[in-house]
């Protein structure tokens, strides 16, 4: 942390503000807010979960999902092997979940359980396709990778 504060010229207390732990700053993805307020705004059209995860990552332009592979690889190889980093992605993921619950229409909302289940699974989906885009280095994108696991968990019907 000391580094990190160092190398952006602010103090060590100011970088434990935005990250509150180590684990949470080798996480960090710049495009993740961006993205989950883009999945946010899909479902509050009336997308279900699976299906606002396939709208935003089929008009995810190019250069995003290219800034998004630049450290992904790092922090998928991290998060499957330090436990403590896999326990703070599974933190984080519960939380995106919320909020993807929480945007629901309230008729929906109101089934915790079922709304529990399909954000939950959409994510275990991207999680799924992130191990499999960087243990097999396939020659496409992470986002080609997640569109297609997304589809699969929808053909299943999970929407």
């Amino acid at each position: 942390m000391e580094e990190v504060a160092t190398a952006a010229e602010v103090s060590v207390a100011t970088v434990y503000r935005y990250f509150v732990t180590k684990e949470n700053l080798v996480l960090h993805d710049p495009l993740e807010d961006e993205l989950t307020s883009a999945i946010i705004k899909e479902i509050r059209t009336g997308l279900d979960i699976p299906a606002a995860l396939e709208h935003v990552l089929e008009h995810l332009p190019t250069t995003s999902a290219k800034e998004a592979e630049r450290d992904a690889r790092t922090r998928i190889r991290l998060a499957n092997e330090v436990p403590a980093i896999a326990g703070a992605a599974h933190i984080r993921a519960r939380a995106r979940a919320e909020q993807l619950i929480d945007a629901l229409p309230a008729a929906q909302r109101d089934d915790r359980l079922h709304a529990r289940v399909h954000a939950l699974a959409a994510l275990a989906t991207l999680e799924a396709a992130a191990d499999h885009w960087h243990d097999a280095k396939v020659p496409v994108t992470l986002r080609d990778v997640s569109l297609a696991a997304i589809r699969s968990l929808r053909s299943a019907g999970m929407d």
